[in-house]
């Protein structure tokens, strides 16, 4: 039997960051287990903080894997939506895309997953398809 092991993967981030690693290491561990963490992704912020997320495609594939898994962590989300609201922000390509995604996540976290915060993703989403010039419902 493989052992299945978690830094294989991990090679691919740039640029090279040992705190970077260290927290996407653990973060394939968690994933490994099926589980996410609110220390872990306080951690990933506090590492990004001074950095551009896109500059780091590899976290945002690693959450969208995880989303796709039915893995539904409100830091989860919200750190999906900072990535889509920064790609927006650098007029990355699939503008429409990226907004239905992030307003998508807010709603699904206004209605399902962080419903005491409703009010508050329910504002992010108005706010992002005012700002990046699409009627996108907060509603929905």
């Amino acid at each position: 039997m493989h052992a299945v092991r978690p830094t294989q993967h991990l090679h691919t981030l740039k640029p090279r960051d040992d705190g970077l690693y260290k927290v996407c290491y653990k973060c394939k561990l968690l994933d490994l287990i099926g589980k996410t963490s609110k220390t872990m992704c306080a951690v990933c912020k506090v590492v990004l903080s001074e950095r551009k997320l896109s500059e780091f495609p590899s976290l945002m594939e690693f959450c969208v894997e995880l989303y796709s898994k039915h893995i539904r962590s409100p830091f989860l989300m919200a750190c999906m939506i900072d990535n889509y609201e920064e790609m927006l922000e650098q007029g990355k390509p699939k503008k429409e895309e990226n907004l239905q995604n992030a307003t998508q996540l807010c709603n699904e976290l206004a209605e399902e997953c962080d419903t005491l915060r409703r009010e508050y993703w329910q504002y992010m989403s108005r706010s992002l398809a005012s700002k990046y010039g699409t009627d996108v419902s907060g509603d929905s």
